[in-house]
């Protein structure tokens, strides 16, 4: 006798077999949802009005959608009219073969958005954005839904359901990214955050990014501490604090942690100054109003985290 081992459902919900499952798996066919086994065990019709839509959110225990909200509020208030936000998500990370590392949303994008699908973009405008005959000030471009993959990966928000568990103004497939952020920023100042790392060549966020620094200069850094250090450097003001920074920074450059090709063309610049009004001269023609703006958000960021909330 054989016996079919079963995954287990919902109390009073039917069984999978993982014998079925397999051979869905196999032939591509789709699992029949569980309340229609139940109702095909007991001999009863279930009319497919009556069937309640399948769970998103599976975790009950998040932020409410107000709390995200508050918060783009407070990054939207920071910039000038003429500004586009954009913050990505985090890559997905292969493991081995087929098999990827468990996600991990950007901690920057989930707590603006409460998003936690890969491949999701969040875009704030001041100035508004004119999509599909409406202006808004925030968007969300969330991952495009497949009805068959979902069988196995569960179910993905969708932009109708972005937008109702969100509370995003307005959200749309991320397929449209080109075609929206392009004409933004033919006339918009960018800000954003340090560009994710460990990108897969060709995947679509990689796509995204590519795009994204053939229509703006985008500071190349590697983030953390390479950030931080050229932050500092922009900021030198003193003639004794660019003596004092080079003394203490030569033979930097020959260091493996300093990546970015940007972050190196900063540090040799001011390694190089003989004096302040010479770095400040190389500083306000390569650097000020050359690059799009990577630092208004990132620290606002951090201020809005140090604020206690109820």
């Amino acid at each position: 006798m054989t016996f079919l081992r079963t995954h287990p459902r919902r109390p009073g919900s039917s069984v999978l077999p993982a014998a079925l499952c397999l051979t869905a798996a196999v032939t591509g066919l789709a699992l029949p949802a569980p309340r229609a086994l139940a109702a095909q065990e007991s001999g009863t019709l279930l009319p497919e009005a009556s069937a309640p839509e399948s769970l998103v959110r599976y975790d009950p225990d998040h932020l409410s959608a107000a709390f995200h909200r508050q918060r783009r509020q407070a990054i939207t208030d920071v910039l000038p009219s003429d500004a586009v936000a954009i913050v990505f998500s985090s890559p997905q990370r292969n493991r081995s073969n087929d098999v990827d590392f468990p996600y991990r949303q950007s901690s920057d994008l989930y707590y603006l958005t409460g998003a936690f699908e890969p491949g999701t973009v969040l875009i704030l405008a001041p100035g508004g954005i004119r999509v599909d005959g409406v202006t808004v000030t925030e968007l969300l471009l969330v991952p495009s839904r497949d009805p068959h993959r979902e069988t196995w990966t569960g179910r993905l928000l969708g932009p109708p359901r972005a937008e109702s568990e969100l509370g995003i103004e307005k959200a749309v497939e991320v397929t449209r990214f080109e075609e929206i952020v392009g004409p933004l920023l033919e006339t918009r100042s960018l800000y954003h955050l340090p560009m994710p790392s460990g990108l897969v060549e060709g995947s679509a966020l990689s796509r995204q990014i590519e795009f994204l620094r053939g229509k703006a200069r985008i500071m190349d850094t590697a983030g953390g501490m390479e950030q931080r250090l050229v932050d500092f450097l922009l900021s030198v003001e003193s003639e004794e604090d660019l003596a004092n920074a080079q003394g203490r920074m030569q033979g930097s450059l020959g260091a493996g942690w300093i990546r970015g090709a940007t972050s190196r063309e900063i540090l040799a610049a001011f390694l190089a100054a003989s004096s302040l009004e010479e770095w400040s001269a190389w500083r306000d023609e390569n650097v000020v109003g050359a690059f799009a703006d990577g630092r208004t958000l990132s620290a606002r960021l951090a201020g809005l985290r140090g604020v206690k909330t109820e």
